[in-house]
């Protein structure tokens, strides 16, 4: 959390400020969503560590409403790509892999027609969704907050034409209800205390459900970020690996680079003999 002093506090609104205008202005490009979702994180990191409320609501049914039109865009396309392709017997070519949203800023073109890909952003819209009303659940203001929310929410779980997407919005939409009612039974034993005007989070985080799930869903994503880094690095290790052994073979003849990779599969037959030996022995000690 920021140190309660005002000189730090008072960044907050002119951060919010300049933040907002970035937002605003790609908010109605898709191609833009993984920006818009890099500073959507941003300001629910700068409320939680603030205590401030920051109104990101709005942008994030926006952002639904868009991404859910590019969802039925990409089926009907898809689908009428598939009608068309029906008795060709030319091989389509694969589409090409989604990017990871975590070191994204701007989608190409062509992932902009992937229904994959707008799945993938449904679902990391919802992240922030549940990343943001995880922060307003524990306000003891929640159930009327959270109101107009429900509607647009409710709509959207049922027009959406993924699963898996109905499947996470019918889900915040539960974990609202039961944090409505769990805000209601906490706050009707509260008495109004100084101290807690103007601060957001004024319930336990472990109480409320919606809070509960931000958590565990922020652990999830912390550990998939760890495996995503690692695999990138080892990504760039072998990349290292390979440019380094074509420049120590660029000057070799044709019978040199043979004798060199014959030495090389000896090598690897004699190191992998040596670590099926070690495991045999050690099951024979066991």
């Amino acid at each position: 959390p920021l140190p309660n002093r005002e000189g730090l506090r008072s960044l907050v609104f002119p951060l919010y400020t300049v933040l907002g205008a970035a937002i605003k202005l790609r908010l109605g490009q898709t191609a833009f969503s993984p920006f818009v979702f890099h500073l959507l994180e941003v300001l629910n990191k700068v409320s939680e560590a603030s205590g401030i409320y920051i109104p990101i609501s709005s942008l994030l049914l926006t952002l639904l409403e868009s991404l859910e039109n590019m969802l039925d865009t990409n089926v009907h396309s898809a689908t009428s790509e598939a009608r068309r392709q029906q008795g060709n017997k030319k091989k389509t070519k694969a589409p090409p892999k989604p990017p990871e949203l975590v070191v994204t800023l701007r989608l190409r073109q062509e992932h902009l027609k992937q229904i994959a890909v707008a799945e993938k952003l449904l679902e990391r819209l919802i992240f922030l969704i549940i990343d943001h009303l995880g922060l307003l659940a524990r306000h003891p203001s929640f159930p009327e907050v959270s109101a107009p929310l429900v509607a647009p929410l409710r709509k959207a779980s049922k027009a959406a034409r993924s699963d898996a997407v109905r499947t996470s919005l019918r889900s915040v939409l539960r974990l609202i209800s039961e944090s409505g009612d769990v805000v209601r039974k906490l706050r009707s034993g509260m008495s109004v205390r100084g101290e807690t005007i103007g601060v957001l989070l004024v319930l336990p985080a472990t109480q409320v459900p919606l809070a509960v799930e931000r958590e565990k869903r922020w652990e999830e994503r912390r550990e998939g970020e760890r495996k995503l880094l690692e695999a990138l690095e080892e990504g760039r290790r072998l990349q290292r690996e390979l440019e380094a052994k074509e420049e120590a073979e660029k000057g070799l003849t044709p019978a040199q680079l043979k004798r060199r990779r014959q030495k090389e599969r000896r090598e690897e037959e004699a190191a992998a003999s040596g670590k099926g030996l070690k495991s045999e022995e050690e099951e024979e000690d066991g």
